[in-house]
């Protein structure tokens, strides 16, 4: 029989941030606000909030989990900055998981479908896209890899995919302009990564003895590097 784990979860990938603290399948507590700009603040007054109204200390924590995206960079790496902050002088452990993998795992509990395309901004005229499978283990894994596209291949890429879940839709929407107008925008679902299910993720994977995700943020454009001997 499993062991019930419990774990702290933060995902900041997207314009809305959460917290939240489970104990295997129970939410114990959560919040949630939306990301203005960067608020170091916010975050932690959430944490300490969420470990003072579970009773739970820092020390008894399995795992202090986040999110590393794609999406908001600064977050990203706050999140998992945070992360690593909170559980290395407990001796816990910091895992990550991907945000886009916890938003595909929730639509495929949410629909009953194995299959879910998550799509985002990209910024610099571009797109993120990920394709995900649930497995017989309930997880889900990438298929094929990411791809970032040009807005002008978004329609043909996600025009035969069953559910399509984008965390920036609005701006995403806005952005491609015309070249949706022909799309049943019905089909695109806005929903924004959580940390309930980054959490839950991650308990999963855990459960079934999986590794964290690396320690770096998910990060699709190549490196920007200035040319040798340019101004800095």
């Amino acid at each position: 029989m499993n062991r019930v784990r419990t774990v702290l979860a933060m995902e900041l990938s997207s314009a809305r941030g959460s917290v939240a603290l489970l104990r295997g399948d129970e939410i114990v507590c959560s919040a949630a606000w939306t990301q203005e700009q960067r608020d170091e603040g916010r975050l932690f007054e959430s944490v300490r909030s969420a470990l003072a109204a579970s009773g739970v200390p820092v020390k008894l924590l399995d795992a202090v989990v986040a999110g590393r995206g794609p999406g908001s960079y600064t977050g990203i790496r706050m999140a998992m900055t945070a992360a690593h902050f909170l559980a290395a002088p407990h001796g816990r452990s910091a895992y990550f998981v991907g945000s886009a993998e916890a938003v595909a795992l929730e639509a495929c509990e949410e629909t009953g479908v194995e299959r879910v395309t998550v799509i985002g901004d990209a910024r610099r005229g571009a797109a993120w896209l990920g394709r995900f499978r649930r497995g017989d283990d309930g997880l889900v894994s990438l298929v094929g890899g990411w791809t970032l596209l040009p807005l002008e291949e978004v329609r043909r890429a996600v025009a035969e995919e069953p559910v399509v879940i984008s965390p920036d839709w609005p701006r995403l929407r806005e952005r491609l302009g015309t070249r949706v107008q022909d799309i049943d925008v019905r089909r695109v679902r806005h929903r924004y990564p959580s940390a309930e299910w980054v959490g839950r993720t991650a308990l999963l994977r855990m459960s079934g003895g999986a590794v964290s995700d690396p320690r770096e943020p998910l990060y699709l454009h190549p490196p920007v590097v200035a040319p040798s001997g340019a101004d800095q």
